[in-house]
């Protein structure tokens, strides 16, 4: 039995410099923790970086939901208030909050 995919990714291609991120396929199961290993430098902060949509630029298919390509992502507002990602640097938090916003959207995470 398959399980259903929130995120399916396919055919994702991202160059940079010498470094070239090739997924021919990965899903991410409906009511499953995810882990992605692998060694520094492997890709996986691009791959999470591409599917909430922080860096857009690259070839292959990323699906939300069965339904919803990356183009909807940006324009239809369920994509993106049924994902979330919390990056390790300090530019994930938008210059114009204030402390009392940011520390309000630390609290949901």
């Amino acid at each position: 039995m398959k399980a259903e995919s929130v995120i399916s990714c396919k055919n994702i291609q991202k160059k940079y410099g010498n470094f070239e991120l090739n997924i021919d396929s990965i899903d991410f199961p409906k009511g499953f923790a995810t882990a992605l290993i692998g060694e520094n430098g492997a890709g996986k902060t691009t791959l999470l970086e591409m599917i909430a949509g922080i860096k857009q630029i690259h070839n292959g298919d990323i699906t939300y939901f069965g339904n919803y390509t990356e183009k909807d992502r940006e324009n239809n507002p369920y994509v993106k208030e049924h994902i979330g990602y919390t990056g390790t640097d300090k530019h994930y938090f938008l210059p114009h909050w204030t402390l009392k916003q940011t520390k309000e959207i630390q609290s949901v995470l």
